[in-house]
């Protein structure tokens, strides 16, 4: 005899419901790490060498004005790497918070800025470079009533050991305290030649290359780079195939692949390469 209105079901097919209960449960489970999977599969996608076009990616609203990612995945160093353009609206600002993972590399496009990180505070303009260590946070202030635009580069790897948090490693390169340094091709800024955290080589220079020039031959090393057009036509020949890059236009170069970049332009060009690895 069982309570009034209770159901019962015979002990086979009650069986055979738990059974297939379970079996659902590590279905569902299953299904859902495969998918976790999938997603930091394509999160750290090798990022094809190539030029990635600034006018070709679609801006996205914000709470701060408008962003777009340029390019995202892994290298053969860094198991993730993305590039972004921030557009401030005139008088916004915006905390970038600590990544206790990753460090940051902003080059400011346009626009005027108030930029503090860790105990380092400064106003600067386009062409700047701010350097955010891991575990630290920046903010910027957009001090114009315009928009403007900075590139954010933000890179990391998966965290094997522990390394040392070195706050004090950031810094502030305030475009007009880099001096041009005239050659026969044109001129260039250099801004760092270092080690951080996570890469153990890492250096930036802006080149200015004379109309009709090529910089050097194609030719290969070791570190990653990227190179950002500020002014000008390009073209890159990036393992025997030509790209055009313009203003805004990213190269992203992986290591070891043979490249050379000549202006095609009858003026001067001015781009900012980065290495890394």
């Amino acid at each position: 005899m069982g309570d009034k209105g209770a159901i019962f079901l015979p002990s086979g097919i009650l069986n055979d419901f738990m059974y297939l209960g379970k079996k659902a449960t590590v279905m569902i489970a299953f299904f859902r790490i495969v998918c976790f999977l999938l997603l930091q599969l394509n999160a750290g996608s090798p990022i094809p060498s190539g030029v990635y076009r600034f006018e070709e990616q679609k801006m996205l609203q914000t709470d701060f004005g408008r962003q777009q990612t340029m390019l995202s995945g892994s290298t053969r160093d860094l198991d993730h790497l993305v590039v972004r353009v921030l557009e401030l609206r005139g008088q916004v600002n915006i905390h970038l918070p600590k990544d206790t993972a990753s460090e940051q590399l902003l080059i400011i496009r346009t626009g005027e800025y108030r930029v503090t990180v860790h105990q380092l505070s400064a106003s600067v303009g386009p062409g700047s470079v701010v350097f955010v260590p891991v575990g630290v946070a920046c903010e910027l202030v957009n001090e114009l009533a315009s928009a403007g635009q900075v590139y954010t580069i933000t890179y990391g790897k998966s965290r094997e050991t522990d390394w040392d948090f070195t706050p004090d490693s950031a810094f502030i390169m305030d475009w007009d305290r880099i001096p041009f340094v005239a050659h026969d091709k044109g001129g260039i800024r250099r801004f760092f030649d270092r080690s951080t955290a996570l890469c153990s080589h890492y250096e930036m220079h802006m080149t200015t290359l004379n109309a009709g020039l090529q910089s050097h031959p194609p030719h290969t090393h070791r570190a990653a780079e990227f190179i950002l057009m500020m002014d000008g036509a390009t073209e890159m020949s990036i393992g025997g195939q030509d790209h055009r890059g313009l203003p805004g236009d990213l190269y992203f170069l992986e290591s070891e692949i043979p490249h050379g970049i000549r202006n095609t332009g009858t003026t001067s060009c001015s781009y900012f390469a980065f290495q890394f690895q």
